[in-house]
C-alpha cells in the first residue's frame, strides 16, 4: 500500500508539473510567434543608416540657415520708413501721415518675433494707389505685412471728375527676436 501511495504521489506530481510545463510551453510558443512577427516587420521597415540621417540633418540645418538669412534679425526703423516714403514718392502718391509705433515682441505659433507697426495714410489716383500697394507688397521689405487697408474716395468736379483715393494702411514689419542659441 505504501508503494501504491508513493506511485500515486509521483503520478500526481508528474501530472501537476507536466500540465504546468505544457502551459509554459504554449506561452513560449506564443512569444516565439510574436518575436518572429516583430522580426519580419523590422526587416520590411526601411533601414536608415547613420550617414542617411546625418545627410538629412545637414539638409534640414541648411534649410533653416537659409530661412534665417531671409528673415532678418534686425530692421533699421529709419531705413524701413525711408523705403516706404521713397516708394510712395515713386508711385506718385502723396503721404499724408506716417506714424511708427515702438518695437514690440509678439508670439506667433510658439515663436517670438520683433514687430514694428506703421500707420500710413496716402492719397492719389486709383492707379497710383494700386501701384503703391502692389510695390509695397512685392518690393519694399521682405517681412512687411499689410494688416489693414481702409479706402475712401472723393470726386473732384473742379478738375474734370477726377477721383481722389485716400487709403489708410496699417503695416507691420517683422524681425527675428533675439535668441540665446
Amino acid at each position: 500500500m505504501a508503494v501504491m501511495l508513493l506511485v500515486a504521489g509521483i503520478f500526481v506530481s508528474y501530472a501537476y508539473f507536466g500540465m504546468d510545463y505544457l502551459r509554459q510551453s504554449d506561452a513560449l510558443s506564443a512569444l516565439t510567434a510574436e518575436l518572429a512577427d516583430a522580426a519580419e516587420e523590422l526587416t520590411q521597415a526601411p533601414a536608415h543608416s547613420r550617414n542617411d540621417l546625418d545627410e538629412q540633418l545637414a539638409a534640414a540645418e541648411a534649410t533653416l540657415s537659409e530661412a534665417r538669412s531671409e528673415f532678418p534679425s534686425e530692421i533699421d526703423r529709419t531705413q524701413a520708413i525711408d523705403a516706404i516714403l521713397k516708394l510712395a514718392s515713386d508711385s506718385g502718391v502723396k503721404t499724408l501721415a506716417l506714424v511708427a509705433q515702438p518695437w514690440a515682441t509678439v508670439s506667433i505659433q510658439g515663436s517670438d518675433y520683433r514687430v514694428i507697426q506703421l500707420d500710413l495714410e496716402i492719397e492719389g489716383s486709383f492707379s497710383q494707389v494700386v501701384s503703391f500697394i502692389t510695390e509695397l507688397e512685392n518690393e519694399a521689405l521682405k517681412t512687411l505685412v499689410i494688416n489693414e487697408v481702409r479706402v475712401t474716395t472723393e470726386e473732384d468736379i473742379s478738375h474734370g471728375n477726377n477721383v481722389t483715393i485716400t487709403a489708410k494702411l496699417v503695416l507691420a514689419t517683422y524681425a527675428r527676436a533675439a535668441t540665446t542659441d
